[in-house]
């Protein structure tokens, strides 16, 4: 065999040699990167509707949305309905969203005790309840006064196990109502008006659980679908 295909061979396993480093120390330097953005993906924090004080974070935005961030690094958060009603009964729209949250917890929403939320008041607006994980509604979300359109979802992240639990009727005043998870549950009246209630789970066509459920008004105005393909897609 001729020496140069000796030499040709030698620089070829060389420059194989190199390309792997290189492939290496780009991996290593990327590395950390990918790491962090995984951790990103699981900081929330879990919040609590409440009738005590709002602790744990701030409402910011303007007379259109106001939007609830928990403090840096917290891992629970409490909400007054109060505080909710208020900016509902102004015409403003309120977000709720765990995934804001930086703390280790799951990224739950759920009730204490009496904290029903009631628009009484101003134009129409929008409440929206987005959990990572599990969202459990165990307590009234009614308008009397225009239509309160209500969002709610579990399992926001798309991750799978997030549960939408709801115990209590909700009633929209002919706002659009609707409740999303990987599993829902509904054991209340939900009572649209002229709106639409959609309902959608992701669990392969076992998702919904709806032993109370009774949908729209006695009118017949509203429409309600159900769908066990996909939950809404985080905004």
């Amino acid at each position: 065999m001729p020496q140069f295909a000796f030499f040709s061979r030698d620089r070829e396993k060389r420059a194989r040699r190199t390309r792997a480093r290189q492939r290496h120390a780009r991996a290593r330097h990327y590395r950390p990167i990918v790491e962090l953005l995984e951790l990103r993906a699981l900081l929330a924090t879990d919040i609590t509707i409440s009738t005590l004080t709002t602790s744990g974070g701030t409402f910011s935005g303007n007379s259109s949305l106001q939007t609830f961030t928990p403090t840096a690094g917290a891992h629970t958060a409490v909400v007054n309905r109060t505080d909710i009603e208020s900016f509902l009964n102004a015409g403003t729209s309120v977000t709720i969203d765990t995934s804001l949250g930086t703390g280790t917890a799951a990224g739950n929403i759920s009730y204490s005790s009496t904290a029903t939320i009631t628009k009484s008041a101003g134009a129409n607006a929008t409440l929206t309840l987005r959990a990572n994980n599990n969202l459990t509604i165990s307590l009234a979300i009614s308008s009397s006064a225009n239509a309160l359109t209500i969002v709610a979802i579990g399992d926001s992240d798309l991750t799978g196990g997030g549960t939408t639990t709801v115990f209590a009727p909700l009633t929209s005043g002919g706002g659009n109502i609707q409740i999303s998870g990987d599993a829902v549950a509904v054991d209340a009246a939900v009572n649209s008006g002229a709106g639409t209630i959609t309902i959608n789970a992701n669990a392969d066509g076992a998702g919904e659980s709806l032993p109370g459920f009774a949908s729209s008004d006695k009118a017949g105005n509203g429409r309600c679908a159900i769908d066990d393909r996909a939950p809404f897609p985080k905004a």
